[in-house]
């Protein structure tokens, strides 16, 4: 799957830091757990590090792993002209119902638009 060239850099950096720390093997996790050295950090470790970061940027909200992923959804589909499938494909979904879940619409703009038949 395409990463973003900075996000690419962002992990090039991360692991370079992971290396220097003691050495990790290509088979390590990216984020691994400090009580589990050999599994990833849980969903609930990765929402709860987000939230620190976001209080300590001083952003507020609900935010949090899926938050990302949705709004990353909205701007790729409405960067591909909200070509659904196009979209799916991004996303890297089997089902283009998924798809359609991750998507923002706006009941106005429906509404509008079928008022304007």
């Amino acid at each position: 799957m395409l990463l973003h060239p900075a996000a690419k850099a962002a992990l090039a950096a991360w692991v370079f830091e992971l290396r220097q720390r003691g050495g990790v093997a290509p088979d390590t996790w990216l984020f691994r757990s400090r009580k589990r050295p050999n599994r990833p950090i849980s969903r609930g470790h990765a929402w709860r590090i987000l939230r620190r970061a976001f209080a300590a940027a001083g952003v507020a909200g609900n935010l949090g792993t899926h938050v990302m992923r949705k709004t990353f959804a909205d701007r790729i589909y409405e960067r591909l002209d909200r070509d659904l499938v196009k979209t799916q494909r991004a996303l890297g979904h089997r089902c283009i119902e998924s798809t359609a879940a991750y998507i923002s619409f706006r009941q106005e703009e429906i509404d509008e638009a079928i008022l304007s038949l």
